[in-house]
């Protein structure tokens, strides 16, 4: 039979035992239950958005996580195949090389100018050859710098799609070019490290032989190394893949019904670049000043 003082020896263990439970509890198991806790949290958001796509998706049943899986290669996949498209894509609009280069540069009106009467020139000299008729309108509609232009630089790319589709309607043997204007564009920047393509649209109007504009409507999406497998007239250097908007296509005359009058709206497109900010800061700042001055 135990004694008092074993019976007091028996209390004050079951009293340090039941202290040492209480302070584990308070000490350790409570806070790693409030971490367990909250790491759960995100762990049910997860899982309740996955409940969500299998009851919201039609047809899939069963979502698990090979399914995501499959599902992720799929979408890798499709995004690659999408970078290579807008890779292909860009290289066959893509301009010739002198003028990717002048449209890094900063713009400087002489040197347009220069090349505008130059390849004026070329057109005038070539239309002569292939005995084709040029209005007046013609040489007057090239692309002209003006003040208020907020991006210069992309005169570059009227000018050389503007003499893209002329040399390709002149080499075809179009009987006459009748009109020839540069649509209006609302130049934009990228942000910094992006790039995108401007359309830059060019309204034309020929008259000819149903042929030529036929063979001309041919040769604008091939680019300049196409054309001889296709059996077009070579056209300039570098030209690139150019596309139609609008199109309208009549007969001429009734007196010649082998003539079609071809009104053409054709897109070419400018990759551009970046202007440094330092030129953005001072072209908003002198454009601050003019505000004021006003």
């Amino acid at each position: 039979m135990a004694t008092i003082k074993q019976i007091a020896r028996i209390r004050w263990v079951m009293l340090a035992v039941a202290s040492g439970l209480a302070l584990y509890y308070f000490l350790v198991f409570r806070p790693l239950s409030h971490r367990v806790e909250a790491l759960d949290g995100p762990l049910d958001e997860v899982s309740q958005e996955l409940v969500n796509v299998g009851l919201e998706s039609i047809g899939i049943h069963d979502l698990d996580l090979a399914q995501v899986k499959k599902t992720k290669a799929a979408l890798e996949t499709s995004l690659e195949t999408t970078k290579k498209a807008g890779q292909i894509i860009v290289g066959r609009v893509e301009l010739e090389p002198e003028i990717r280069a002048k449209l890094k540069e900063p713009f400087l009106l002489i040197d347009f100018q220069y090349e505008r009467q130059k390849r004026i020139e070329q057109v005038t000299a070539l239309a002569k050859t292939q005995q084709v008729t040029l209005d007046s309108a013609v040489p007057a509609g090239f692309p002209e710098h003006k003040t208020e232009m907020k991006d210069p630089n992309l005169l570059w790319g009227e000018l050389s799609i503007v003499h893209h589709i002329l040399t390709a309607a002149i080499n075809n043997k179009i009987g006459a070019v009748k009109n020839l204007t540069v649509l209006p564009v609302q130049p934009r920047h990228a942000a910094a490290g992006e790039t995108f393509l401007e359309a830059i649209s060019v309204r034309v109007e020929l008259v000819g032989p149903m042929e030529s504009a036929s063979n001309f409507l041919l040769a604008l999406p091939l680019r300049a190394e196409e054309m001889k497998a296709a059996g077009l007239p070579e056209s300039l250097p570098g030209k690139p893949a150019l596309f139609l908007d609008k199109l309208i296509l009549r007969k001429q005359t009734p007196e010649k019904p082998a003539e079609v009058n071809l009104d053409v709206v054709v897109c070419g497109f400018v990759r551009t670049v970046d202007i440094p900010v330092a030129q953005l800061e001072e072209k908003t700042r002198q454009e601050d000043v003019k505000n004021i001055g006003k």
